[in-house]
């Protein structure tokens, strides 16, 4: 984390992220990387600008400012970390930035796998590899929390009317066979039929999905069979889609 240790062990001890880091409360492991925002992701909102952020040394970042009829801001930061552990951390480290106010853990379940507010104006929370954070931007005050419902929702719904992978592309993992608690690469290299670069959401039953030194890879927790279903969504919205199937060996 790029705070220093005193701090760290004081956001430890204030917010006991060894009760929720890690935790999975959607029932499958979802990863996402190059999230787009195009406007459709908040019913009832506009978006009015969002851009995508890349440091050095750092997780991207997508940030969006929406408004509503009443003239409402809001403020939408969309952190895409490296594996559900790491955007938990980042969620700890994002904590840090309410020092003074009371920050409460929401105990609702349909909202990622951990989520945090402040008198319902702000809310950050953590769903896959990803760290959401809503915070009012000006206009009238407006419930942070129930907008981000309305965000976690879009995030976790797996688009209808899929077709195929474009450009021939394929999905494969190497190597094989997968075992239990190893490591395998996630093969995929996809792009728009104007090789433009498209999101890409991965969602498995049976391991975690990280990104590690550019590498998409795949650490299965159990055996058994697995379905590996890779979704990509192009500039366009355009939906396209892979069901891999293979069996993890003990």
């Amino acid at each position: 984390m790029d705070i220093g240790n005193e701090e760290y062990q004081h956001l430890r001890s204030r917010f006991d992220p060894e009760s929720w880091q890690g935790a999975n409360r959607l029932g499958i492991h979802l990863f996402v990387r190059g999230l787009t925002l195009r406007g459709k992701e908040l019913p009832g909102w506009r978006l009015i600008n969002a851009r995508r952020v890349e440091l050095p040394d750092n997780p991207p970042i997508v940030r969006s400012l929406w408004s509503d009829p009443s003239s409402a801001l809001l403020q939408v930061n969309v952190i895409e970390a490296g594996s559900r552990i790491a955007a938990h951390e980042k969620l700890l480290e994002l904590l840090g930035n309410f020092e003074g106010p009371v920050v409460e853990r929401l105990s609702d379940p349909d909202l990622g796998d951990v989520a945090f507010s402040v008198d319902s104006a702000s809310v950050v929370y953590a769903q896959g590899n990803l760290v959401v954070e809503l915070l009012n931007a000006g206009g009238p005050l407006t419930d942070a929390v129930e907008v981000a419902g309305l965000f976690d929702r879009w995030l976790v719904e797996v688009p209808e009317g899929r077709q195929e992978l474009p450009g021939g592309a394929e999905v494969s993992l190497a190597p094989t066979p997968v075992r239990r608690n190893e490591e395998a690469t996630i093969e995929l290299d996809v792009v728009d039929a104007f090789g433009r670069p498209v999101e890409v959401r991965v969602l498995a039953r049976r391991g975690e999905i990280r990104l590690q030194d550019g590498r998409l890879t795949y650490v299965a927790q159990t055996s058994g069979e697995e379905t590996l279903t890779v979704v990509v969504i192009d500039v366009d919205g355009a939906v396209s889609a892979h069901d891999l199937k293979f069996r993890i060996s003990r």
